[in-house]
């Protein structure tokens, strides 16, 4: 039997995105605050997202929070119900090891097909996310940096990835 069977959430876990077949097509269907009991008994608020036709929530962290708001073009919870994303699975670093964590992906139906608006786009939230682990804080600091030109931000953040990775050459 499954852990996420013998201990059941009301929360989406990597193990429901990956029995769902690896992507799981969502629509947002509400955005709400609410507060956690960490295990020194203080207490923390974190945005929870809820969607249509499924049970389970996600409780959102910076990193997903970065992703919809670039997938969607959109910082504000509000505007996010009734638009579609896909949930996946990326093996993370976390707690001393490597496993399995939910993060979104821009959902194929929103892609529109050789637009390279999208593409540049999709490529700087990557590098941002993925290549220099850094927040959609900094993200659009970039982009507002380079004049809210997307592509520019893009060549920019290209740079900023190859002058890391000559550092770590010299090394």
């Amino acid at each position: 039997m499954k852990m996420n069977v013998m201990f059941p959430s009301k929360y989406l876990k990597a193990d429901d995105v990956i029995d769902a077949g690896g992507d799981l097509s969502v629509t947002i269907s509400n955005v709400i605050m609410d507060s956690f009991e960490k295990t020194d008994g203080s207490s923390e608020t974190k945005p929870i997202v809820s969607f249509s036709g499924i049970d389970k929530q996600l409780i959102l962290n910076k990193t997903n929070a970065g992703r919809i708001i670039a997938v969607l073009s959109a910082d504000d919870t509000d505007q996010w119900i009734g638009k579609s994303i896909t949930l996946t699975t990326e093996l993370v670093d976390a707690f001393g090891k490597t496993q399995p964590a939910i993060r979104v992906k821009l959902d194929s139906s929103q892609k529109a097909p050789g637009a390279p608006a999208s593409d540049t786009t999709s490529q700087f939230w990557s590098k941002v996310y993925s290549d220099l682990k850094l927040g959609p804080e900094d993200g659009n600091k970039i982009i507002a940096e380079n004049g809210g030109d997307i592509a520019k931000a893009l060549q920019a953040v290209t740079g900023m990835i190859d002058s890391q990775q000559a550092q770590k050459d010299m090394l």
